[in-house]
């Protein structure tokens, strides 16, 4: 197994994966570590989240936005 990174994040919810997905579009190896293994038994983490506008952005230069934009709705 190789175990040579240029970068470990540890916690892989929006903030690990986003800083994963940044470190990996700039062709370093990343490591992301979870502290638990997900089971077919788990349920996805449905707690709700806010997104500022430079949050989205960054999620749109990643190319991740567009698979969860259908899943957003505007605060009024």
């Amino acid at each position: 197994m190789n175990t040579d990174y240029d970068v470990i994040i540890v916690g892989s919810g929006l903030v690990g994966c986003a800083a994963a997905a940044c470190f990996g579009a700039l062709g370093l190896k990343v490591a992301l570590l979870e502290r638990e293994v997900p089971t077919q038994q788990a349920t996805p983490d449905e707690r709700p989240l806010t997104l500022n506008y430079a949050s989205v952005n960054v999620l749109k230069a990643l190319g991740i936005w567009s698979s969860l934009e259908c899943q957003a709705t505007p605060l009024t």
